[in-house]
């Protein structure tokens, strides 16, 4: 990777060949451009797996009827020029409360069928029914400048690695960026370290 959008999108890519992974990003605002990040590192893997006459490391096949009603829905609500629709080609599902109400409920159909490799979400994704996730990567906690994700919503969103039913075995996994300055990592584990350590008692 070139940089450390690029590497964290080769994370999320690696988690979702091993099982359908949830990457949960802290904002709205960046749920989209994380699930286009990943989409770009997916068509440069194809292109090198091409050019080097290789099988695709990546292979998606939609077989719920389910995504084609997505499709329209999305074309309908957002335009046929829609990311979201480049998005789904390549198994990518997002979910945030940005999305139109008839998007956001095709999409959690999807999620339901267990075909999704990708999803990613905010903590709109954190209480409902069980969800088929085998993986959760955690791409932060800032909700804002001065705000981090609760320790209700992070322990829901964890909740949902290894559902009962859908999976043997789940993980959650946070993303520290090591390249950044010291203190910046420092920090970053220091929440990390809080959340999972006293956060959970907070909501027993």
């Amino acid at each position: 990777p070139d940089n450390e959008r690029e590497a964290f999108a080769m994370a999320a890519i690696r988690l979702g060949r091993q099982g359908t992974t949830l990457v949960f990003v802290p904002q709205a605002q960046h749920v989209e451009s994380s699930a286009d990040d990943i989409r770009e590192v997916l068509e440069m893997e194809a292109l090198l797996d091409r050019a080097a006459a290789l099988p695709p490391q990546w292979s998606f096949v939609a077989a719920d009827p389910s995504w084609e009603k997505a499709r329209a829905t999305v074309s309908e609500e957002l335009g046929v020029n829609s990311d979201l629709l480049s998005f789904l080609a390549q198994g990518i599902v997002v979910h945030h409360s940005d999305l139109p109400t008839r998007v956001r409920l095709a999409f959690e159909t999807l999620i339901r069928t267990g075909e999704a490799p990708l999803i990613v979400a905010t903590t709109t994704l954190a209480s409902g029914v069980n969800l088929p996730i085998r993986s959760v990567l955690v791409r932060g906690l800032q909700q804002g400048r001065t705000r981090q994700v609760s320790a209700l919503d992070f322990w829901n969103i964890a909740g949902r690695a290894g559902r009962a039913l859908f999976e043997n075995e789940g993980q959650v996994l946070f993303w520290v960026d090591q390249t950044k300055p010291d203190w910046q990592v420092r920090k970053k584990e220091r929440d990390i370290s809080t959340l999972i350590g006293g956060g959970r008692s907070e909501i027993l």
